[in-house]
């Protein structure tokens, strides 16, 4: 069995619409396959003087047998690359975070947001402190029922969506530097007005 390589260079290509904005890097099969990589395993990626960390998802088929990775405008800029240079891409190991302290950016008294949701949020990607994570709250079901005259004449059952996320900073993690969250990660939210009063306080 031919053994996975730690890092290749490799070309960048331009994104589809559905992964712009996203923290994630389209590795061809090739690639992926050449590196070992399972798809949702975190990649690091060098360019000549800049660096990032994404995960790693299989670009399409048309992209099979091509040593290519595809970024949006974003990642290219911090990058510091154009459509067509290349960068290395290489697997990366980070630690499982033992806690990680997380500052509300906004109004979480109307918001219900369960703790599963904003560990599945973090679980996409790497964190470090100071990433940025928008978390939506769940899909809300409902029951109604129609009356016309006292007389019931459907029922409905369905669900919406709620329009507002919340957007949580990661403040401070255990241990420090680059991490991934898991199902044991303690994980600990707090509004940035308590955070900021607990600064003033020290």
């Amino acid at each position: 069995m031919k053994q996975a390589l730690k890092s290749m260079r490799v070309q960048v290509g331009p994104v589809g619409l559905a992964d712009i904005g996203e923290d994630r890097a389209r590795l061809s099969r090739t690639v992926l396959a050449a590196l070992g990589l399972n798809e949702g395993d975190a990649v690091q990626l060098l360019g000549d003087d800049q660096s990032m960390l994404l995960r790693a998802y299989a670009a399409g088929a048309e992209d099979d047998g091509l040593n290519l990775v595809r970024l949006d405008g974003i990642q290219r800029r911090k990058l510091a690359v154009d459509v067509g240079a290349t960068v290395v891409v290489g697997r990366y190991s980070s630690p499982v975070a033992e806690r990680v302290r997380l500052v509300a950016i906004g109004d979480l008294a109307d918001i219900s947001l369960p703790l599963d949701e904003i560990r599945s949020a973090l679980a996409e990607r790497p964190v470090v402190v100071g990433d940025s994570v928008r978390v939506t709250p769940s899909r809300k079901t409902f029951d109604a029922q129609v009356n016309l005259l006292g007389l019931t004449l459907a029922g409905v059952t369905g669900s919406v969506a709620d329009a507002h996320g919340v957007l949580l900073r990661v403040a401070d993690t255990t241990p420090a530097g680059v991490v991934t969250v898991d199902d044991a990660t303690q994980i600990e939210v707090r509004h940035a007005a308590a955070a900021d009063d607990d600064a003033g306080q020290a």
